[in-house]
């Protein structure tokens, strides 16, 4: 919805079984802002990933039909174009939906055995989603101010809950109760660091007791609520958030595979069972993902003579295989791509250099926002010939590519390989940028997922791989 994925998104009532399997999706969609309509249906192991996309193409007047086999209750995304809605899918309830793309959120509407909790989700999106009150609320408000503010949100929010009780289904009800209950504890757990962060504070501000007292009211080992998004986030930060206080005070902090190793420990000290399983899942499947497999490779051989799940194995066994040859010292893959210039230049040619590879776009705010602390790092090294600074562009657009280098004045190896699907970006596992990759003088791998130029440990770390070089 308007780029803003519902917050409920993913909700999977696991507990509540009954005989009938399956039911069916229908709906119109007057003014279609595309060719299909698609269910998005969570693995009910795992709930976030793992996702089976559900696709009916319209029909001449904009109908669809998809159908879904189903043994219990999921909370699901739909999705028109670009935009997205939560629907709630209940075995043997069908519904049918209809909605105007111009207008999505305020058209639209359910009908059917299974349209109440959908209509109560739509409702409360348009009544309570709008995250621009909570961070303004964030920034300017004190501790005792903020949770006032988040208190009375959460009340408004189960007041109008309970206008639909009776009305959705018991299972709906009660998980909605532990949904908006820890969303309103994710609010309190962010609140300090993003306020540091909005006001350009360098420490967050002294919470009152009363303020902390709320983590009394929120379980942090609650099995019957793994299932809710708001209680997979709040749980998962606030293990890392214990962690960290933790570690304050320790002269020399873990990095790195060190960190890794002694936050997965820590866990096992906080949680058990499923939502342990959960948390140490989530911490490899997106550790490994975005960052690397360098620093997780132990915790994730802990993970796989253990016993977990055998899903949760094969998926992280997966991601290991996706970027195993990316591992520190394995060769660096080669790329040959266009240069701004209009030649085009490869990896092999740099050979003898430490490369400093930066994946980015045009488009991609926090690439730009990196640049100022990059032309310092070229600045520090501008004397010296053996590190080369390398600039891949995923840009769809090439002229958007060329006029964003000219408009910034980027200096570097300008490269361009175009968008995610590009053979340098699947090459080097790109699924998020900015995405750094340090290379050594052999061209073998150091990091591929190296620290920003922000990153105070960049520099010395561009420098000990030209001292390892000489």
């Amino acid at each position: 919805m308007k780029k803003t994925i519902f917050s409920i998104f993913l909700l999977m009532v696991a507990t509540y079984v009954i005989a009938q399997e399956g039911l069916t999706v229908t709906g119109t969609i007057s003014k279609p802002a595309g060719p299909t309509a698609v269910l998005l249906v969570p693995n009910p192991l795992l709930p976030s990933l793992n996702r089976e996309n559900l696709i009916d193409t319209l029909d001449a007047s904009g109908s669809f039909a998809i159908e879904v086999e189903l043994k219990e209750p999921t909370f699901a995304t739909f999705r028109h174009g670009r935009e997205i809605s939560t629907v709630y899918l209940e075995p043997g309830k069908d519904f049918s939906l209809s909605l105007n793309p111009e207008q999505f959120d305020e058209s639209l509407k359910y009908s059917g055995d299974g349209a109440a909790a959908n209509n109560f989700m739509a409702a409360h999106f348009l009544k309570f989603e709008d995250p621009s009150p909570v961070r303004e609320q964030m920034k300017s408000l004190d501790p005792e101010a903020f949770k006032e503010a988040a208190d009375a949100r959460r009340k408004a929010r189960l007041a109008f809950l309970e206008t639909y009780k009776g009305k959705v289904s018991e299972e709906f009800y009660k998980n909605m109760k532990q949904q908006i209950a820890y969303e309103w504890g994710g609010e309190l757990l962010s609140y300090p660091s993003a306020h540091a962060y909005f006001n350009g504070l360098e420490e967050s501000p002294a919470l009152p007791a009363a303020y902390q007292a709320y983590e009394q009211q929120l379980p942090l080992m609650e099995p019957s609520a793994l299932a809710l998004p708001a209680y997979q986030q709040y749980m998962y930060r606030k293990v890392r958030d214990r962690y960290s206080r933790k570690l304050e005070g320790v002269e020399k902090q873990p990095q790195g595979k060190e960190y890794i190793n002694g936050l997965y420990t820590f866990a096992g000290q906080e949680l058990k069972g499923e939502v342990l399983e959960y948390f140490r899942h989530k911490l490899l499947f997106e550790g490994m993902s975005y960052d690397g497999l360098d620093s997780y490779a132990d915790a994730y051989q802990q993970f796989i003579a253990g016993d977990a799940a055998p899903e949760y194995k094969e998926s992280l066994q997966e991601v290991y295989k996706r970027q195993e040859h990316l591992m520190a010292g394995k060769p660096a893959p080669n790329f040959k791509l266009a240069t701004l210039e209009g030649g085009e230049m490869s990896l092999e040619e740099l050979k003898g250099k430490v490369v400093y590879v930066d994946f980015w776009a045009s488009w991609c705010r926090p690439c730009l926002g990196e640049m100022p602390a990059a032309k310092k790092m070229k600045e520090h090294f501008k004397d010296n010939p053996n590190v080369a600074f390398v600039y891949i562009s995923i840009d769809d657009d090439e002229n958007s590519w060329r006029e964003m280098v000219e408009k910034q004045a980027i200096e570097g190896i300008h490269l361009y390989s175009q968008g995610w699907g590009s053979q340098t970006a699947q090459d080097y596992v790109v699924q998020a940028i900015p995405r750094y990759v340090l290379i050594d003088q052999e061209g073998k791998l150091i990091d591929s997922s190296m620290s920003r130029p922000s990153d105070p440990a960049t520099i010395p770390r561009i420098e000990e791989a030209l001292a390892s070089g000489k």
